[in-house]
């Protein structure tokens, strides 16, 4: 079925606690993301989204010195793709496109990241093409003499599958026999024709 492009972002976050000292600027803020896991929620119909989102901020403290802070911090997010996700494959990655914080008065650091979930999703349907196979044991298929090889003239374009058909063996035993790649005659020609059991 016609694959559906996937655009949506979501959001997730962490909170940073640098404990006894008292943050005076922050200079930088660097989000990432990795161990990304991908569901299709079937009784949903949503996409969930896992993995661990890092941060990593540059901030000063109150009497000049500059510290690094950094979090790793396991999320779980949801989208909804706009289409049924049953029997569909989702081919698509997440990334972090903006990150923000807020510094609150106690000193705690509030970190959101916007995610963007970007691909498409394949839909897909199921059909029954053979349900059911009787083989008949009364009626065996009865050889036209007692030999292990036989000589076929092949003619260009033919397909191996139909002359293992016609001459009751299989198709890796031609192609094996005679140094084939292809499952079509290129070429007219001979071909060794080695009967299986």
């Amino acid at each position: 079925m016609v694959p559906k492009p996937i655009h949506t972002t979501m959001q997730c976050g962490v909170t940073l606690r640098p404990g006894d000292t008292i943050l005076e600027c922050i200079y930088d803020l660097h989000c990432q993301v990795h161990n990304i896991n991908m569901q299709l929620l079937t009784d949903t119909n949503r996409i969930r989204i896992s993995g661990m989102l890092c941060c990593s901020l540059l901030a000063r403290d109150a009497e000049g010195m500059p510290m690094l802070l950094e979090k790793e911090e396991g999320f779980e997010v949801y989208a909804d793709p706009g289409t049924s996700v049953d029997n569909a494959v989702l081919q698509a990655q997440a990334e972090p496109t903006d990150c923000t914080y807020h510094l609150s008065s106690d000193g705690t650091i509030s970190i959101q990241a916007t995610l963007l979930l970007h691909g498409i999703l394949c839909p897909s349907t199921r059909h029954v093409c053979l349900s059911e196979l009787t083989v008949d044991g009364e009626n065996q298929l009865v050889r036209d003499g007692d030999y292990a090889l036989k000589l076929y003239y092949g003619v260009e374009n033919e397909n191996i599958w139909e002359i293992a058909k016609r001459c009751h063996t299989s198709i890796d035993a031609i192609m094996d026999e005679n140094d084939l790649s292809d499952e079509q005659l290129t070429t007219p020609g001979m071909l060794f024709i080695q009967i299986v059991q």
